[in-house]
């Protein structure tokens, strides 16, 4: 794995990235290496540069070699960060226009990792909803699994805290946005998804029992995500990370974009977008970015490790719906009408009054640091930015040390921006 971070001001930009990858065949091979590079710079001038998290390499391609050849072949005026961006989601789609060759397998692998992510998160619906592995598929459970995920797909996630406007009213979901794709995408999935996804049922339901009158529709869902910048939470280890942040000729302030991704297929890389943002003088003048094995930075942040957060939002979930239903229970005694009511309104408020609480947590917690390490920030030049990168860098090295853990591993690489003018660093020192 990795731990990196990205702080960006008015004036600078900072990287700043672990040197540990995971190597993994996505499945019980797993081993770390230290000493591999993640941060690179594909235009001096700008300077503009590209930092990668989860995938040790591309296509079996060393990441060096990949943006070695991607900056050699693109002339550093393409203009805007986001413009660099989509230069590269366009040169890793079709790698071959990069002069480059992946190993044979790589782009069934990539399509099989993503069909198998797309089961295993359809497969994680159905458990929520009572279906155990390996026994017969239950028809009413698949179908509103199925509905689920559909929703999950075709509209951005809804903030549980920010569903609603100020009059109560609940706002309608956001479409996500389709990915540039070409015919040689459209012929890829009509060729390979049948067989893929039999191949993937098969493996992941171990020969359950499955509705046959819901084949069609998994295989139509799992087509058109194929078209949206959506992917798959279960991946187990082949999705890579991607931020491209700098100075672009065309932007009068420095910008970043980060995005996942699950290699290429068809001509296309499966991508999402994450953020493409730019600091504001009037709104955010600093953007703390951490990515990765970011537990410890994260807890620093807002308040509390994320497994933390998960473990303690179930837990108090599960106690208040229980609390319900022993009331309803005991009013459903005397009166069945008014316990269904009163269940039916009080369910939603169990599930959303932790988050709700999670929320106001993590606002004060964000509001006690933004005060304090907001000024310094905005404030720092670009020398100043990458010694807080540093410090941002050591909470997960220290932690993973004390744990025995190598998945994040010194040396510490830091490369500071400005516009015109790039320093790296190696475990705080100038290279």
């Amino acid at each position: 794995m990795t731990s990196e971070v990205l702080l960006m001001n008015l004036e600078a930009v900072v990287l700043g990235a672990d040197s540990a990858v995971t190597i993994s065949d996505g499945e019980a091979y797993r081993v770390s290496q230290s000493g591999v590079e993640k941060i690179f710079v594909i235009d001096d001038s700008g300077p503009i540069a590209a930092m990668i998290y989860g995938g040790g390499d591309f296509g079996g391609l060393p990441w060096r070699t990949v943006f070695g050849q991607f900056k050699l072949q693109h002339k550093p005026d393409i203009g805007s960060v986001k413009a660099y961006a989509k230069a590269v989601i366009a040169g890793l789609s079709d790698i071959t226009g990069l002069g480059l060759t992946p190993h044979t397998n790589a782009e069934q692998q990539s399509f099989s990792a993503y069909i198998r992510g797309f089961l295993l998160d359809y497969a994680a619906g159905m458990v929520k909803l009572g279906w155990e592995f390996a026994r017969p598929v239950n028809a009413d459970i698949a179908t509103r699994a199925l509905n689920a995920l559909r929703e999950d797909i075709l509209f951005e996630a809804v903030d549980p805290i920010t569903a609603t406007d100020h009059t109560g009213k609940t706002r309608d979901p956001l479409p996500r946005r389709r990915i540039e794709a070409g015919q040689a995408l459209t012929d890829y999935i009509y060729a390979h998804i049948g067989t893929t996804l039999s191949e993937e049922m098969g493996r992941i339901f171990e020969g359950a029992q499955y509705p046959e009158s819901l084949v069609r529709e998994v295989l139509k869902l799992a087509a058109e995500s194929l078209l949206l910048e959506w992917l798959p939470e279960h991946t187990y280890g082949y999705t890579t990370g991607l931020v491209i942040a700098g100075f672009g000729a065309a932007d009068a302030l420095p910008a970043m974009v980060s995005m996942e991704f699950i290699g290429a297929f068809g001509g296309t890389l499966k991508y999402r977008i994450l953020r493409s943002d730019s600091p504001s003088a009037a709104s955010e003048p600093v953007i703390v970015e951490t990515y990765a094995q970011d537990d410890l930075t994260r807890a620093f942040l807002t308040g509390a490790m994320p497994e933390y957060e998960h473990h303690a939002l179930h837990a108090t979930e599960d106690i208040l719906l229980a609390v319900i239903k022993e009331i309803g229970g005991t009013i459903g005694q005397t009166n069945r009408k008014l316990s269904d009511e009163l269940v039916k309104t009080l369910r939603p408020i169990a599930q959303m009054a932790p988050h709700a609480g999670l929320h106001v947590a993590r606002m004060e917690r964000w509001h006690r640091v933004s005060s304090k390490l907001g000024p310094l920030l905005d404030s720092a030049n670009a020398g100043i930015l990458a010694d807080y990168a540093q410090k941002f860098m050591e909470l997960p090295v220290i932690e993973h040390e004390l744990m025995r853990e190598s998945s994040v591993a010194r040396p510490i690489s830091i490369l500071s921006m400005e516009r015109g003018r790039y320093q790296t660093y190696r475990d705080g020192a100038k290279t």
